[in-house]
């Protein structure tokens, strides 16, 4: 008799739970030698599709299963789809330069017979479309356009617990049209009541910006299933945590 696929038992991408495991990455030693080490986290969520999910019986002793890190704090006010952050829920959220952890399925089953507690997040669809667009991720325009990016990154990053709460994500396009630089700002709301506190929010963080750097052509806020879809495909978030700024050292 076949054993029962993970998905038969309750997992699904986008599974939420908390149990401690070590999370392993390399690194170079005191000496700058390669080294394998870990460090334990205790807040997963399952990042392989259903339809692998569905395939993978609960007695499979290979690490076939994807997690994904979840971390907690005051900071998972802001991310979303085209953010390297993205916020699960208040509270909660993961991050696309993260380590990930391959486990197997018979530990998934077992955690589950010793009666792990595990939720499905609400923004499945949003956290699978994030999943896919980790690896289409649109640069930062080069030049002069880069400091526009960081002048809006600057005006929204001190985004206050009453708008961020009602915020998924928000989208930038910058464009030359006519010989100069234009740009379309999208928030992404969670629900269409908040959209004129969200928009007036940002017309005047916006206003703060020197015409110099840019025109600001558009500025909408619309809940995430009305976003339009070249702007989920070329936009990219203005969450100073995704613009593509080299990470160094010290950073």
């Amino acid at each position: 008799m076949c054993a029962a696929s993970l998905h038969a038992t309750g997992w699904r991408q986008g599974t939420y739970f908390s149990y401690v495991l070590d999370l392993p990455f390399g690194r170079l030693d005191d000496n700058d030698e390669p080294v394998s080490d870990s460090a334990q986290h205790v807040q997963w969520i399952v990042a392989t599709q259903d339809c692998d999910l569905s395939d993978l019986a609960v007695d499979l002793a290979q690490p076939a299963v994807e997690l994904r890190p979840v971390h907690a704090g005051s900071d998972a006010g802001q991310g979303g789809i085209r953010s390297n952050k993205f916020r699960l829920k208040k509270g909660l959220y993961t991050l696309g330069d993260d380590p990930r952890l391959h486990v197997t399925p018979a530990l998934l089953h077992r955690l589950v017979q010793k009666g792990l507690n595990r939720e499905l997040i609400e923004l499945r669809g949003a956290f699978q479309e994030w999943l896919g667009l980790r690896y289409k991720r649109p640069a930062v325009p080069d030049g002069v356009q880069v400091q526009l990016a960081k002048a809006v990154a600057d005006q929204i990053r001190p985004m206050p617990a009453e708008i961020a709460d009602n915020v998924h994500d928000v989208l930038m396009v910058i464009e030359l049209k006519r010989n100069r630089v234009r740009y379309s700002v999208f928030a992404a709301i969670h629900e269409e009541t908040h959209a004129e506190a969200v928009r007036s929010w940002l017309m005047d963080a916006l206003s703060k910006i020197s015409s110099e750097l840019g025109a600001l052509e558009r500025l909408e806020a619309v809940t995430i299933r009305r976003l339009p879809w070249n702007i989920v495909q070329d936009g990219f978030s203005v969450d100073a945590s995704d613009l593509t700024w080299r990470k160094t050292k010290t950073s």
